[in-house]
């Protein structure tokens, strides 16, 4: 038996070393961000996973509801989420939350901003007085707007009501994301919106946010490292497309 054993261990030993592992795949929670991402995987986050992939980054997609995505990732605690903010997830956690962060290098960047039909001269918050503002529902108006007398405040049900309120003339202004109405004007074919110096927030930086352990830790440098060859190649221009601001000191709409 012994002697069966001594013959046999070097081969076990050899055929394991010489196996094919499959690495650990992290997981990545998502929710549906209509003309970004899709459980249908056609949005252009979508293709940037897909791109990533190629690369070689290892990961397991979960598209899931904004809710059920929060919870998941929170209860997860070696996973990561994205499209996702460091401070605003910190925000959103609230004070006790006691989860340590880490967030890898941005992909894109986005901005709420008041937005008219044609080009205008408003510039401070102030100036949204008197005038007929439409506003998404997943906005608080009392928060972003701070007790601004606005005239008839509406509310939209997404990106592409607010445009066809806005070039029907039923709204003066609309409060969007960037680049998200432009996604929805350019997919509506409609005419551009016009951002004006209104800014809610300011183009926050979008990549992926993870627990911080260990194998996230090396998870996030892969993942740096295959979008930087993206970014460098063009692809991730190519991918996200010309509206969406990549912060490469090219030209942007916003």
């Amino acid at each position: 038996m012994v002697k069966t054993l001594l013959r046999v261990f070097p081969l076990l030993f050899i055929m394991f070393h010489l196996s094919p592992i499959k690495a650990a795949e992290t997981d990545v929670y998502s929710f549906e961000l209509v003309n970004r991402m899709s459980a249908q995987n056609d949005e252009h986050y979508n293709l940037l996973w897909q791109a990533l992939s190629k690369q070689g980054l290892k990961y397991k997609l979960n598209i899931k509801s904004f809710k059920r995505y929060k919870l998941a990732y929170k209860h997860d605690t070696n996973s990561c989420i994205f499209p996702a903010n460091k401070a605003v997830v910190k925000r959103l956690a609230g004070k006790d939350d006691k989860a340590q962060l880490i967030s890898g290098n941005p992909v894109d960047y986005i901005g709420l901003v008041a937005l008219t039909a044609a080009k205008n001269n408003l510039l401070i918050r102030g100036d949204l007085a008197g005038k007929r503002v439409a506003i998404s529902p997943v906005l608080n108006a009392k928060v972003f707007l701070l007790g601004i007398d606005t005239k008839a405040l509406k509310i939209a049900d997404n990106n592409e009501v607010l445009l066809k309120m806005l070039f029907r003339k039923r709204a003066d202004v609309v409060v969007a994301f960037m680049p998200d109405i432009l996604l929805a004007a350019k997919k509506l074919d409609t005419p551009m919106p016009h951002a004006t110096d209104i800014w809610f927030i300011e183009k926050h930086p979008v990549s992926i946010v993870c627990h911080d352990t260990l194998s996230n830790r090396a998870f996030v440098q892969q993942f740096n490292k295959h979008l930087q060859t993206l970014k460098e190649t063009g692809q991730l221009r190519d991918i996200l497309g010309p509206l969406v601001n990549l912060g490469d000191g090219k030209d942007h709409y916003f």
